[in-house]
């Protein structure tokens, strides 16, 4: 799972990629100094949570929240979430691709 992270992390702007169980409890977390990986993962989770229970949309959900410096992704499975934490000079499209490809691999492993 760390070269799977690894991969999403070298992505320009990523401060912190976070591989989370639906419960809030951190399964990997990678984070740049001064980022606190733990509490990203948990305010995740939550907000994964809220949404499955007020849509009914439980897994294979992409969120991207945007704030004034930067972006917090996230990208629900059945069995995890994946988020990451952005500055402003992402590239979007690039990120949610390399979402998409270690989700699918990390769903191999869990």
């Amino acid at each position: 799972m760390d070269d799977i992270l690894e991969t999403i992390v070298k992505e320009k702007g990523v401060l912190s990629v976070n591989v989370v169980a639906p419960d809030g409890i951190v399964i990997k977390s990678i984070s740049q100094k001064g980022i606190d990986g733990e509490l990203i993962s948990a305010l995740s989770s939550k907000i994964a949570s809220e949404i499955a229970d007020k849509i009914g949309i439980k897994k294979n959900v992409f969120l991207l929240i945007k704030g004034e410096n930067g972006y917090i992704f996230i990208l629900t499975k059945k069995n995890f979430i994946l988020s990451v934490l952005t500055d402003t000079n992402t590239n979007i499209g690039s990120l949610k691709v390399e979402m998409e490809k270690g989700a699918k691999d990390i769903e191999g492993l869990l």
